[in-house]
């Protein structure tokens, strides 16, 4: 009778789950309990595949240390050994610690008398392992001998066309199992995609075989679905989830989750209106200010009577792009703060640029820097240093546009790729627009309104996680397992340390201030010392807080889609693809308007840094080429006509630039010091020389120039003496100071150092 009467009770309180459309509210709660159950009380493998299942959907929660028991009661168990490392592997947060546990797993594959080397090969397989040279050898010796689909498909991994051909052969073998294998590994080799499942009559396939008595196939019908099936399809998968196959409910399970995962971008009416609205009110600044500009001075310089705060805001939000925007958290997710620790630096900075830097550049007034190396060096030096600022702007610009087209706007607006090249156009058009109309004054009042909106969609962010945690619980109480371990000194063996941190802030900070025509244009748009360093000031505090507020942002997001994997897009993973975690909070947890808001401030961050280059590469490009090299002097209205006309120019080789960006490895913070910054110590270096070394001469600062190319190139792509990113302008500029000096020295100094 009781149990009667439990029974009916039980039914009833699950009858809701097993609806032909049950909401995702009750879904995942009884999917995740499947895989908990499966996890703590099914057989060995079947322990397995659920502690797989609820990490690839970020349900991580004790699976470490119930695997970790397993280890000390069944850690040399034939087979299962393999299994438990298998899942230690995928619960390994540090990279050191994952190939610990890999290297065990060959350990067993490479010893010839081992019972289960298949098993371990198969998982070094599902493990996409790469193989050393040697290792290759010993693999395909083995995969000849024993005829294993699974050696095959590892050696197909790691770029053979010959196992890829072995497995084809081995598909069509009269052998049911054999050809079962080798199917496995073809599928996995090449993934089926959405289309040709669907034109393949996939979907009625999987209904069909989800009423299978093979548990195989129902089990196969869960992952299809999992893949490409939509939230109508949930009713379907449900009654899986007491299937009397404990994999076919573990499969079950985890499909239901995907498909909860797996939400189309966009953004509503609201949030559109708000970004054409952004955009609308960019261009009319550009024509207010277009119908005041009288002189080429104030289009380039903005009448040199700008007022210091603006001014230190514009730079500001001119050296802080969306890739730093989205970097800066990414880098906080991934790694941990030690980045963080460059701003102890600040005050150092703003002692050495303040005191020393900018009163060399106010005693000349020039409207190009490089004019100063001219003057100090000669004209070939000055059309280097063109040269330099021109590369490095020209690049930045063109990643801006392309990871902000990329990693924000197609995510966040649910673009299928084939339309980043329009968007591309589109966000490069309408930052040439109002550069190009209302020139310097234009730029720096935007970079203002964008540096509120920044603030703004930063603050706005943290605010919202705060309300869903009820107080501060997301900030961190521990150093987080999956952050690189805590280094202080330097190291060149870690990727970075607090003093490095601090060191590359500090060297980054004084050759971009000391360097840059964008920085330098705008300690000559004001009308004193006091005025530039008081601007530079004002820039620097910005800095300052707004990374503060990056750095808490980084802190909050991990902790948001750690309590909520299911906001995470299908595939996606909280350390893997960390610069996308912000990107993905937009989409997934922002109300209706706040999106639009919080879009148009990477917006914001993407064109501030654009229209300050393109403004500044204007500026090189008409000064130290077409007014120093044009024949005839021309009219003001001309000379504004014609510095419009550079604008576009530039703006049509950064969209083509930028649909050519994307093939430097690293997350976002390594590809802007890799890519971006590379060049900003050796241009640092011509100036440093020119205003600072009186006994350089061309030829010593030639050599210094090159060799501190060289050394940023081979540091950035060639990882010269194992040295990690943060070392590039550092080497770089040191390197090159060195070289310069000699070479000048060696070449018999300058002459005025002589004669004085």
């Amino acid at each position: 009778m009781y149990r009667t009467v439990l029974i009916c009770l039980f039914t009833a309180c699950l009858s809701p789950l097993f609806a032909e459309e049950p909401s995702l509210e009750a879904v995942r709660p009884h999917a995740i309990q499947v895989l908990q159950t499966e996890l703590h009380n099914g057989d060995q493998w079947v322990k397995v595949h659920a502690a797989e299942m609820l990490l690839q959907m970020g349900y991580a929660d004790g699976i470490e240390q119930e695997f970790r028991q397993e280890l000390a009661l069944h850690g040399e168990e034939t087979k299962y050994r393999i299994g438990i490392r298998r899942v230690l592997v995928r619960t390994a947060m540090l990279p050191e610690k994952r190939q610990q546990w890999i290297d065990q797993i060959k350990t067993v594959f490479f010893d010839p008398n081992a019972p289960d080397r298949m098993t371990a090969i198969e998982t070094l397989g599902k493990l996409h392992v790469p193989l050393a040279d040697g290792e290759k050898t010993t693999v395909a010796q083995y995969a000849q001998a024993e005829q294993d689909p699974f050696a095959f498909w590892i050696l197909a991994q790691n770029g053979s066309e010959e196992a890829v051909a072995e497995l084809e052969r081995m598909k069509e073998s009269d052998d049911a199992l054999l050809a079962f294998r080798a199917s496995y590994c073809l599928k996995k080799l090449r993934p089926i995609s959405e289309e040709e499942w669907l034109e393949a009559d996939g979907l009625e396939q999987a209904k069909a075989a989800l009423k299978s008595e093979d548990a195989t196939e129902r089990k196969e019908a869960c992952q299809m679905l999992g893949r490409f099936g939509t939230a109508d399809l949930r009713g379907l998968l449900v009654p899986r989830l007491k299937d009397t196959d404990p994999d076919v409910r573990i499969y079950a399970a985890g499909a239901l989750l995907r498909i909860e995962r797996r939400r189309d971008g966009g953004i509503g009416v609201l949030d559109w209106a708000v970004v054409f609205g952004y955009a609308l009110g960019m261009l009319l600044i550009g024509w207010h200010y277009s119908r005041k500009t009288k002189t080429i001075d104030d289009y380039l310089l903005g009448g040199r009577d700008m007022k210091a705060w603006m001014v230190g805001l514009s730079l500001f939000a001119t050296l802080l792009s969306t890739i730093t925007y989205m970097a800066y958290p990414g880098e906080i997710i991934k790694h941990g703060p030690m980045i963080a620790a460059g701003l102890i630096g600040t005050p150092l900075v703003i002692w050495i640029v303040g005191w020393f830097l900018i009163p060399a550049f106010m005693k000349i007034r020039v409207t190009s820097a490089n004019e100063i190396l001219e003057m100090r060096m000669g004209p070939s030096v000055r059309l280097l240093g063109s040269f330099f600022f021109l590369a490095l702007r020209l690049m930045w610009m063109a990643m801006i546009i392309y990871i902000t087209t990329k990693a924000v706007l197609g995510p966040v607006l649910g673009l299928d790729p084939k339309y980043f090249p329009v968007v591309c156009f589109l966000l490069g058009a309408i930052t040439v627009v109002y550069t190009s109309m209302g020139g310097l004054k234009a730029v720096i009042l935007t970079d203002v309104i964008q540096t509120f909106i920044l603030f703004f969609g930063a603050i706005l962010s943290i605010v919202l996680i705060t309300i869903h945690f009820g107080g501060f619980s997301w900030f961190p109480t521990h150093w987080e397992p999956h952050w690189d371990p805590p280094v202080f000194w330097f190291d060149s063996n870690a990727r970075v340390t607090f003093a490095g941190a601090i060191m590359m802030g500090v060297f980054w900070q004084i050759c971009t201030a000391g360097s840059d025509q964008m920085a330098v244009q705008r300690y000559l748009s004001t009308s004193s010392v006091k005025q530039a360093r008081s601007a530079f000031t004002t820039s620097m505090g910005a800095g300052v807080l707004v990374q503060l507020l990056l750095a808490l942002l980084g802190f909050a997001l991990v902790s948001y889609f750690i309590a909520n994997p299911q906001e995470l897009a299908d595939g996606m993973d909280i350390q893997a693809d960390a610069d996308q975690i912000f990107p993905q909070f937009i989409i997934s947890s922002l109300p209706v308007g706040i999106t639009g808001l919080v879009v148009a401030a990477l917006l914001a961050a993407a064109m501030s840094s654009l229209s300050s280059g393109l403004n500044s590469a204007g500026t090189i490009i008409t000064v130290d080429f077409l007014d120093r090299f044009g024949r005839k002097k021309l009219d003001e209205k001309y000379h504004i006509k014609r510095a419009r006309a550079v604008s576009w120019v530039i703006g049509a080789a950064i969209v083509a630039l930028s649909l050519l960006v994307g093939n430097v490895e690293g997350n976002l913070l390594e590809v802007i010091n890799k890519v971006g910054n590379l060049l900003v110590a050796p241009l640092f270096l011509l100036f440093f020389m020119a205003m600072f070394v009186p006994f350089a001469n061309t030829a010593g600062v030639w050599v210094g120039a090159v060799v501190s190319v060289a050394v940023a190139v081979g540091i950035a792509f060639y990882e010269w003496l194992g040295l990690s990113f943060i070392w590039i302008m550092p080497c770089s500029l040191i390197f090159g100071v060195v070289a310069g000096c000699l070479a000048s020295l060696l070449t018999g100094g300058n002459k005025k150092w002589k004669e004085d």
